[in-house]
């Protein structure tokens, strides 16, 4: 769901001025159930909250309750000094619906609608610690072979494999629900393997199951 003010032309020339001051975010959080780093709020905002606010353009974020009260949802909007505004909501369904469940959601919501409407994404463990912040960034490569960090691993064709079974099973997974089992299936076997052949695809495939069951809820 995205919306936006008659006009945006000053919003968008503003927001390109912040743009290229940004860069993507560091991941500075743990979640130690997946053993996975991530980029935290906090770390999200620091980077571009100053940059839009230079440029007037201020954040609201404001969570709410989807339809029928099942989902949860934030509205980001980015506006503008002049008036113009451009939002865009974002929903998922709880794994539990109370407060911390709520609250984590929320927090969740927040940082991947910022980054999105930003323009920026959270560096690579790797990246991050062996290029400087302050040197060129080097173009990733738009195809996707599958994980390939540990070419010595013995069980690497096998990871191989299990990456791009589950990457097709995601992207042709009817319903969120099927996304949510294929990714427990998986999560004591082929996932583990995965991340350990290559943490950045593993990555790619939490952020790949997460981006399609935003999809189904936001077209529901």
């Amino acid at each position: 769901m995205i919306n936006t003010s008659p006009e945006i032309n000053e919003l968008a020339a503003s927001l390109a001025m912040a743009q290229a001051e940004m860069e993507n975010v560091g991941k500075d959080g743990t979640n130690p159930h997946f053993r996975s780093r991530y980029a935290t709020l906090g770390a999200v905002l620091d980077e571009v909250r100053p940059a839009l606010a230079k440029q007037g353009i201020s954040i609201i974020q404001m969570p709410i309750n989807g339809e029928r009260d099942t989902t949860i949802g934030v509205i980001t909007r980015l506006a503008h000094k002049s008036g113009q505004w451009i939002q865009s909501g974002l929903y998922v369904v709880p794994a539990k619906f109370d407060a911390q469940g709520a609250g984590s959601v929320i927090s969740y919501l927040r940082r991947y609608s910022l980054m999105a409407m930003a323009g920026v994404w959270q560096d690579d463990d790797d990246g991050e610690s062996s290029v400087g912040r302050s040197e060129q960034r080097q173009p990733q490569a738009r195809d996707d072979p599958g994980p390939a960090s540990r070419s010595d691993h013995p069980r690497k064709t096998e990871a191989e494999e299990a990456y791009k079974r589950i990457r097709l099973a995601i992207q042709h997974a009817g319903t969120p629900n099927m996304i949510d089992e294929l990714i427990k299936a998986n999560s004591d076997s082929f996932l583990p393997l995965i991340k350990e052949v290559s943490e950045a695809h593993y990555d790619r495939l939490m952020t790949l199951a997460n981006g399609r069951k935003s999809e189904m809820y936001a077209s529901a």
